[in-house]
């Protein structure tokens, strides 16, 4: 659902903060990301692997932060942004590095993340009742279920 204009110019501190995930039991931050590999009928196994080293290492990741905006896997990437030394992003690292967790492997991932992004963004953003919009998020994520066990 797209934000009214009235309210695209949020400003953090003023018109919302950010926080830690909430703490139950135990601390987790969910955590997950894209995996390199070579396939075994790669015709260029070599350069893929010397691609999968620079692009992993320190001069490698630290570019990647910067084209992407990422939060990088190597913690002494996260110390030369200073951006992610400061609120509000500091928030995010340091619930990455303390307290992430991989999340489950699952072939309905997509289907999960993106109806809980937009059920965040239709309550948060779009007012609708959250019972009602949790009760079609759920749906949908059941139906995508469904649809993989098949």
């Amino acid at each position: 659902m797209p934000c009214p204009e009235d309210q695209t110019d949020f400003i953090i501190g003023k018109d919302f903060g950010i926080a830690p995930l909430p703490k139950g039991v135990k601390q987790v931050a969910p955590n997950g990301g894209w995996a390199l590999g070579i396939s075994s009928k790669s015709e260029y196994p070599d350069e893929a692997w010397e691609f999968i080293k620079y692009v992993t290492s320190h001069e490698g990741s630290r570019k990647y932060v910067e084209l992407t905006g990422d939060l990088p896997a190597r913690y002494s990437v996260a110390k030369e942004f200073p951006d992610l030394n400061e609120y509000p992003r500091n928030i995010f690292v340091q619930q990455t590095q303390n307290f992430s967790k991989n999340r489950p492997v699952t072939a309905a991932y997509p289907i999960i993340s993106d109806t809980i992004k937009e059920l965040f963004e239709d309550v948060g953003i779009g007012g609708i009742n959250v019972e009602t919009a949790t009760t079609e998020a759920v749906q949908r994520i059941n139906n995508g279920l469904s649809e993989i066990q098949k």
